[in-house]
């Protein structure tokens, strides 16, 4: 019953893309609905990228609550992050997993913020995609510290590239 209304909910919102963004830019040209016109990409082109940036942030979330739903809540005893082990993982792995699980969903939120800065023009789009990108790294190694408790090495790799990301916007 879940996975049909899961199912209902996206052809719905397909149907509002395809009613809300008509054309489709080819080499300069749009085609709107069958018909050619020289009009400016640009519109078409942001459109697009905004509608991706809205899903892929939508997609992000839609991924951590289900998980944490359907796959985190059966392994759960206390608190957020499971202490319990299950055959053949042991507790650890879990914890690990969990980690992974949500980095998913920070480099999904990561790329939607980059195709919206695109999409908008803001600012300056290389100042924005590295701050995103540094910002992904290091929610990325919080997540692995806090999850492994410290015991899982890729913490600290995240946190160097996370690191250097925003060190070498000093020079």
């Amino acid at each position: 019953m879940f996975l049909h209304d899961v199912q209902r909910y996206v052809v719905v919102f397909f149907y509002f893309l395809y009613e809300h963004i008509k054309c489709v830019c080819i080499d300069g040209y749009i085609f709107d609905r069958g018909y050619l016109s020289d009009k400016s990409q640009s519109v078409c082109m942001q459109s697009a990228l905004v509608a991706a940036a809205i899903i892929a942030a939508f997609v992000g979330c839609v991924h951590s609550i289900l998980g944490e739903m359907l796959v985190f809540s059966k392994l759960r005893n206390f608190g957020v992050i499971s202490g319990e082990g299950v055959f053949p993982l042991k507790p650890g792995s879990v914890r690990i997993l969990w980690a992974t699980w949500h980095l998913v969903s920070v480099f999904g939120w990561t790329f939607s913020a980059i195709l919206l800065t695109i999409a908008l023009d803001i600012g300056s789009v290389r100042l924005v995609v590295l701050n995103a990108i540094g910002v992904a790294f290091l929610v990325g190694c919080v997540l692995v510290l806090v999850a492994t408790k410290g015991r899982h090495p890729g913490w600290f790799g995240l946190l160097i590239v996370g690191a250097l990301i925003f060190i070498s916007q000093t020079f």
